[in-house]
């Protein structure tokens, strides 16, 4: 039994809209007017370096992180066939299969692969896959997360003939905006990245607004969804530590937690300072002092926004360049792992 397009889409968390292509189906995570801010500001910037970064981002807009499909089926088959595209930087990737909570397999590029200590550069083939996986007997809950890094065409999604098809979704819903670290880089299994373990934690839906190398972008913030979300998180500020001034950060961050508190008024806003970069000593900003001076200035810029709840993020990751895939920044899975349990820990008192 092939799913139609309709009943993927049914089934599919953290997707906002679908595109039928030549190559396949395609679930978006933007909206298309939050899509085409970025590559409408790209021909506003002054420098051809700065206008192609732009575009790179509006790339990886397409990319699917934070999506899965989850559904309910007595199906003791599921045939996924989908074409992979990288949208970034990261080469590596895999699509994961679990059922009832159990993991069941993955497509991917990496898993069966010994990746090296600092991963996060490796180069490995991204292409089409197609794989059957045995569910077990029984109706189960299946969860498959796709890639976060990749532009996923989803070219078939296959039952048993007869078999049910029950799409499950969530009340609460929590969108994640932010850089690299919540897209998901670089978790080599997508369902150890720090936003869906929050987001699964707090019985929310999430929705992935992140992109790698991105600071704040205040024009975002100016297009809601469709949707009212419970919570929403904002995770920016790695990235500022190396690029801009401090005018103009300053500036950013206040514009876009202003704009983001107009948009959203009765959604609890977290903004969360970013996780200590291991380099920052080897690259101070003098404009910003210490880069753990981040929980002093990003709450000052969010008192315009009466409904932002500031949480530091400086110690969520132990300071080990083990829990990191480059050795100072990006978490492998176990420093997702790390930095899930300890925010969560941190935002209960708050919900």
């Amino acid at each position: 039994m092939l799913l139609t397009t309709q009943q993927i889409y049914s089934a599919a968390r953290g997707a906002v809209r679908y595109e039928e292509t030549e190559r396949g189906l395609l679930l978006h995570r933007f909206t298309r007017e939050q899509q085409e801010t970025y590559r409408l500001y790209a021909y506003e910037v002054k420098t051809e370096a700065r206008r192609e970064e732009v575009l790179r981002y509006h790339r990886n807009t397409s990319s699917s992180a934070g999506i899965k499909l989850v559904f309910r089926t007595d199906s003791r088959s599921l045939t996924v066939d989908a074409d992979f595209e990288s949208a970034n930087s990261r080469k590596f990737f895999s699509l994961n299969v679990f059922a009832d909570g159990r993991y069941i397999g993955s497509i991917d590029n990496c898993l069966d692969t010994e990746l090296p200590e600092i991963y996060s550069t490796v180069e490995l083939p991204v292409e089409r896959g197609c794989k059957s996986f045995d569910l077990g007997d029984g109706s189960k809950l299946v969860t498959v997360f796709l890639p976060f890094n990749c532009i996923t065409y989803i070219n078939k999604i296959e039952l048993d003939d007869g078999s049910s098809f029950e799409p499950v979704r969530l009340d609460k819903k929590m969108i994640f905006y932010g850089d690299s670290i919540t897209q998901g880089y670089d978790a080599v299994r997508n369902y150890n990245r720090y936003a869906h373990k929050v987001a699964e934690a707090l019985g929310c839906e999430e929705y992935n607004k992140a992109i790698g190398g991105e600071v704040f972008f205040p024009l975002l913030a100016l297009h809601k969804d469709d949707f009212e979300p419970d919570y929403i998180l904002v995770a920016y500020g790695v990235n500022c530590w190396r690029v801009g001034d401090v005018d103009i950060f300053e500036r950013k961050c206040r514009d876009f937690y202003k704009n983001l508190s107009l948009l959203y008024p009765n959604t609890k806003i977290f903004a969360l300072s970013p996780i200590y970069r291991m380099d920052a000593e080897d690259y101070p900003n003098p404009g910003l002092g210490r880069f753990e001076l981040f929980d002093e200035r990003i709450p000052r810029l969010t008192q315009e926004a009466p409904n932002v709840i500031n949480i530091s993020g400086i110690d969520l990751v132990p300071r080990e360049s083990r829990l990191f895939a480059d050795g100072y920044l990006h978490p492998t899975d176990e420093g997702f792992g790390h930095y899930a349990a300890n925010l969560i820990k941190k935002l209960t008192p708050y919900l």
